[in-house]
């Protein structure tokens, strides 16, 4: 423990600024650094072979991740209930954390996850469109692409009988349904040959990931005011 160093302080400021065009329509202004401390998963992943065999943790002076986020937009608000965002960006990560599986030569192979450390910059644009919860639902739609090829896509949908309400149905009443569909290409990263020197930057991808949730809810209230609620 000798060599861990003393306690450090960071200051991860935000900034944010907007300017009302028409009663409609807003442009937003959003400057922000970030310090994001790794955490313990981070500090004590292996970074060789050796390590993976034996346990042992050699990260404990871990760097923070620094990431400089700036971006532009405008909001539109229409038909009452519905918003529209557009949104442009640009993001500096600097020593960025992620890990990459590793393959031994030997037989039996063995495998491993080493952390590896870069700096990543990208620029890109999000899109998103809100309804607000009126007849019951709610939703929200966005999709998000920036230059290194990858793409984000979420789209949620509410069904919900608020306090107060009476639905056509009695059993719907103080009920809600959540449906939420997210789906994203892998994250780039530079990958390295055997002898652990680095290839092309940004030339390789991690796995696309897709998923989805469903939540139902109903809540019963026997004694008045008490709650019961179902998941």
């Amino acid at each position: 423990y000798e060599s861990i160093k003393p306690p450090e302080v960071f200051i991860s400021p935000r900034i944010n600024a907007s300017q009302q065009i028409t009663n409609s329509t807003k442009l937003f202004l959003t400057i922000n650094w970030q310090n994001q401390l790794p955490n313990m998963e981070q500090i004590y992943t292996t970074t060789s072979p050796v390590d993976a065999i034996f346990g042992n943790s050699n990260e404990p002076n871990l760097e923070p991740e620094k990431t400089e986020i700036y971006s532009i937009g405008i909001q539109q608000k229409f038909l009452d209930y519905f918003t529209a965002n557009l949104t442009g960006y640009f993001r500096n990560e600097q020593d960025h954390i992620y890990w990459i599986e590793v393959y031994s030569q030997g037989d039996p192979p063995m495998s491993w996850y080493e952390l590896r450390r870069e700096e990543v910059e990208n620029k890109g644009f999000n899109a998103s469109l809100h309804k607000a919860l009126s007849h019951y639902f709610s939703g929200s739609l966005s999709y998000s692409y920036d230059d290194e090829m990858e793409s984000n896509f979420l789209f949620n949908v509410l069904f919900k009988v608020e306090d107060e309400e009476v639905f056509y149905i009695p059993f719907f009443n103080y009920f809600s349904v959540n449906f939420m569909y997210n789906t994203s290409t892998g994250k780039s990263y530079t990958p390295q040959n055997e002898e652990g020197s680095s290839l092309d930057s940004n030339s390789a991808s991690q796995p696309d990931i897709s998923n989805a949730k469903l939540k139902i809810q109903k809540e019963f209230r026997p004694f008045g005011r008490a709650r019961l609620g179902l998941f």
